[in-house]
């Protein structure tokens, strides 16, 4: 982990001489130096570069003015380079965190690592699309808890709040930075989305939207805040939400599908998240239909079974691609750790969706009897689900070694909140009191890693490192 970090705020301010720790679980720690400006096309052009290391010749000079091809006072090919917003891929375990945005340099003291902070200036248009899954995580971390997932004990119900509270926060505060760099840092907006190893995460803010009004409708219909008010707060957040989803995975999709050559490393279960939000459709109107949407019930029963069927549906064609990669493809990285907990997402959102959506077209009338081939198909996927998390489990530990904290990590959230719901409604539907035994451990699984991704995100901000590109 990045400990400490110095950063400048302009080419001209030298950031000040600094050791930063780095190093793997046997101790080794490698040498940083800091760049003072940002990244541009990959390339390390026409900046200032501190070298932090510790050797004979005292404080640390300013090693060379880097300036692309054109550079002759070092050796610029040592640098690792990489497209804007992808990870290179690590050569030592010592930097076995290539998210991190650390580029290897071989020096005469030896292995150097450089690492980008980026001015505060510059940190709207270096916005990392990652950022929504922590506003996915938090929400549905907040469904969860207002579920009443111990019966009898109201503390859950006011954690839920709680955790609602600060998912209204960062709702906020993402939307309006996301508005922003949309609005005057378009171009940069615009590779990410084209980028096929990011670019399914710049749905995570929509996603993130809805996930937060189907906890702020849950909350209504706990009783947790009024029904009112609920169903105003989830609507005016559903409505940009489900459209912003719809429009920036058809352009990531669009830019990826049958018309880019990607390479199998970007392929991951990132390409899940514009997926998700699709499913969530059917559990967000039946919740609003309860606190009372008007509105043609029926109308709205097409609307969630036509959101469900396009999200689920391509959940079952990317499936497919990214199952075909992990097994004639070499593994994935490290610090992809949690793509494999993605598939959580869509299984148990789908799941959960499914079920609502035929509940909603039976109690309209359009469809009779189909509740029971709906729970059979659910079972099924929750079976799923419960397999790919103990092989999630089992690859997640035997990389731990070779993980560091980045906001991907984010992605274990969500998914993770969505199993445990998706357990709890099969458990209920069956009335088997074993499985619904673990209703409350996995809700506290739930808040423990929430609890701990929190921490470890506020360590990156405090520290710079959270916002490396």
């Amino acid at each position: 982990m990045v400990r400490e970090v110095s950063r400048g705020h302009t080419s001209e301010e030298l950031v000040a001489h600094r050791t930063v720790a780095r190093g793997d679980d046997e101790g080794v720690g490698l040498p940083v130096a800091v760049l003072a400006e940002g990244v541009v096309d990959g390339d390390l052009n026409a900046r200032e570069v501190v070298q932090a290391h510790e050797s004979d010749r005292g404080p640390a000079e300013p090693a060379a003015r880097h300036a692309g091809a054109e550079c002759r006072s070092c050796d610029c090919a040592s640098y690792r380079r990489r497209p804007p917003g992808t990870a290179a891929r690590p050569r030592t375990r010592a930097d076995s965190a290539a998210a991190d945005g650390l580029w290897e340099k071989n020096t005469p003291q030896g292995m150097m690592m450089v690492m980008y902070v980026p001015p505060r200036a510059d940190r709207i248009a270096t916005l990392h699309p990652a950022w929504g899954a922590a506003l996915m995580s938090l929400s549905g971390a907040a469904l969860v808890s207002l579920r009443d997932p111990v019966p009898g004990f109201a503390f859950d119900a006011v954690i839920g709040l709680v955790l609602l509270a600060v998912a209204a926060f960062a709702a906020v505060a993402l939307s309006v930075a996301t508005t922003v760099r949309i609005l005057r840092h378009n171009a940069e907006y615009l590779a990410d989305l084209a980028n096929p190893g990011i670019g399914g995460m710049i749905a995570s803010w929509p996603a993130g939207l809805q996930v937060f009004a189907l906890a702020v409708l849950q909350a209504g219909i706990s009783g947790a805040v009024p029904r009112e008010l609920a169903l105003i707060v989830g609507m005016v957040v559903f409505v940009p939400g489900v459209l912003g989803t719809l429009v920036s995975g058809y352009a990531f999709y669009t830019r990826i599908i049958g018309v880019a050559e990607v390479s199998p490393a970007a392929v991951s279960g990132s390409w899940f998240v514009p997926v998700v939000p699709l499913v969530l459709v059917p559990s967000i109107l039946s919740r609003a239909l309860e606190l009372g949407l008007p509105g043609a019930p029926t109308v709205w029963a097409f609307v969630a079974l036509a959101g469900w069927g396009i999200g689920f549906t391509l959940f079952l064609m990317l499936a497919s691609i990214i199952g075909s990669r992990l097994l004639v493809a070499a593994p994935p990285s490290a610090h992809q750790a949690p793509s494999w907990w993605g598939w959580l997402a869509p299984l148990g959102a789908g799941g959960v969706g499914l079920l609502a959506s035929v509940q909603l077209a039976t109690d309209v009338g359009v469809i009779d009897g189909a509740e029971g081939m709906a729970l059979f198909l659910v079972t099924v996927m929750w079976a799923f689900s419960a397999w790919w998390l103990l092989l999630a489990i089992r690859i997640v530990a035997k990389e731990r070694r070779a993980m560091h904290f980045h906001l991907g990590w984010w992605g274990f959230g969500f998914p993770t909140a969505a199993f445990a719901t998706l357990t709890a409604i099969v458990a209920r539907r069956w009335e088997l009191p074993g499985l619904a035994a673990l209703d409350p451990v996995l809700w506290l699984a739930v808040l423990v890693l929430i609890a701990a991704l929190t921490v470890l995100t506020v360590r990156g901000l405090r520290s710079g490192a959270t916002w490396v590109r």
